[in-house]
């Protein structure tokens, strides 16, 4: 995801935000 990226290259501190909200964002892709 766009957004996923642009989390992850905002800086290190966010890593683990982005891998948050790309948990969320698969289980939503599975509903």
């Amino acid at each position: 995801m766009k957004g996923g990226a642009f989390l992850l290259q905002n800086g290190p501190n966010r890593l683990y935000k982005a891998t948050f909200y790309t948990s969320i964002t698969l289980i939503w892709s599975k509903i």
